[in-house]
């Protein structure tokens, strides 16, 4: 007989809490609860975006590979949500295999064996997936944290796991940035319109398929991509070779998170150039267009995240233009047993 979302759930090594019970998630009363944990979490180690209730939303609705009703667990004291873990799966360009596992305890929960629990949970849950799959190439457990998550680190590294590559989140004062730069010859920036943001959106995907941790884009990432509050055609730099989008930067303002956290800041994301147009400087005009164009809208800082080994040097042009790293996360990875 198939269990319903209220039902309570036996896992291992239930640590000694009184009225600990763990369920699955239940998308008609659950969502708010889960997403206050999070928010309490982010905060606490450190984390300074903004996850609205609508983005948790968004994400469950359109993530691949995922479940809510089936890859979530949550723990509870007295109806009180206090932890959960998510777990998802994703087939990386390179051939590997990528299972995701991503948990919270509320932080007056914390150091009580509650987030060892829920990771023997999330790997037992991931590995009962993978047994049922074929694999081509190399098949791993994955965590993402903020370097500042000292206790979710310690967690992850006693339980094997090891960093695999680092992230920065990057920011640039726009009060000093360099005189705006011209395009290289054969570009011309020109407005996107919804007939071509299919063709961007390919782009974007074909630009990214030779970096670390790729997902293939898939319909429904299209459409979540549309729906997203970070969807803003109207500040993107897309440069064009004739009808061919050569590289692109999609800009955005999240006004509720600058007020949120009271400031003035612009974002320069997804920043790429097609292979065929590398080497031309075309990435580092695009960036400084942009950088101005925010300016001008009356941002303060520029932020964006980057791979610290991008193949493209990435991490290299963006120190160079002025930007500075301000935060670290850690993608941590141990091979499936």
């Amino acid at each position: 007989m198939m269990s319903n979302s209220r039902d309570t759930i036996k896992i291992k090594h239930t640590p000694s809490i009184d009225g600990l019970q763990f369920r699955l998630f239940d998308a008609e009363s659950d969502f708010p609860r889960l997403h206050h944990v999070m928010k309490l979490s982010m905060a606490y180690e450190g984390e300074d975006y903004l996850l609205t209730l609508d983005d948790l939303k968004r994400y469950f609705k359109y993530r691949s590979n995922f479940d809510p009703s089936k890859d979530i667990l949550l723990a509870e004291v007295g109806g009180d949500l206090i932890g959960h873990v998510q777990m998802s799966w994703d087939d990386v360009t390179d051939g590997s295999t990528v299972y995701r596992h991503i948990g919270d305890v509320h932080p007056d929960w914390l150091r009580r064996g509650l987030g060892q629990a829920l990771l023997t949970y999330a790997e037992e849950h991931l590995r009962n997936i993978a047994a049922n799959r074929s694999h081509h190439g190399e098949v791993v457990l994955e965590s993402r944290s903020l370097d500042t998550a000292i206790g979710r680190n310690a967690l992850l590294e006693r339980a094997g796991y090891r960093p695999a590559r680092y992230f920065h989140d990057m920011f640039c004062p726009l009060d000093s940035i360099d005189p705006m730069l011209p395009l290289p010859p054969g570009f011309e920036i020109r407005p996107a319109t919804p007939e071509q943001y299919k063709l961007i959106w390919e782009a974007n995907n074909e630009a990214f398929e030779d970096h670390w941790n790729h997902v293939p884009g898939t319909d429904k990432d299209f459409q979540w991509w549309q729906e997203s509050p970070q969807f803003q055609p109207h500040l993107w730099k897309i440069a064009w070779d004739g009808d061919q989008v050569a590289g692109m930067v999609l800009n955005y303002i999240d006004e509720e998170e600058n007020e949120t956290y009271g400031r003035k800041r612009g974002y320069t994301e997804d920043i790429c150039v097609r292979r065929p147009w590398r080497r031309r400087g075309l990435a580092r005009s695009l960036l400084s267009i942009s950088l101005h164009e925010l300016r001008s809208l009356g941002m303060e800082e520029a932020g964006l995240g980057v791979d610290t080994k991008n193949l493209t040097g990435a991490l290299g042009l963006y120190q160079s233009v002025g930007f500075k790293s301000d935060k670290l996360y850690i993608n941590y990875r141990k091979p499936i047993e």
